[in-house]
C-alpha cells in the first residue's frame, strides 16, 4: 500500500497550493500553461501511457489495471484542456 492510500483524509486535499495560490487557484493555471504547452503535455501523457503500459511492470500486468491508467491520461487530457480554456478567458 502506498503513501496515498495509507493516508487518504490528508491527501484528499490540496497539498502542494500555497495559501496564496489556494485564494487564486487561476493563477496556477496560468503559470502551469506559461511552462507548459497543450501540445507538450500530451506528448508527456502519451510517453507515460506508453511506458507504463509497454514495460515489464507488475504494477499494470492486469488489463483493468492497465484500463484504468488509460481512462485516468484520458480524463486528465480532459482536464488540462479545461484549465487551458480556463486560462484563455
Amino acid at each position: 500500500m502506498n503513501q496515498f492510500e495509507q493516508n487518504k483524509e490528508f491527501y484528499n486535499q490540496p497539498v502542494r497550493l500555497t495559501a496564496e495560490q489556494m485564494a487564486e487557484p487561476s493563477e496556477v493555471l496560468s503559470a502551469f500553461f506559461e511552462d507548459f504547452h497543450l501540445y507538450e503535455c500530451r506528448i508527456l501523457l502519451h510517453d507515460w501511457l506508453q511506458a507504463a503500459l509497454t514495460t515489464p511492470n507488475s504494477q499494470f500486468a492486469e488489463a483493468d489495471q492497465r484500463n484504468e491508467i488509460s481512462v485516468f491520461a484520458e480524463k486528465l487530457e480532459e482536464l488540462l484542456e479545461a484549465a487551458l480554456l480556463i486560462v484563455r478567458k
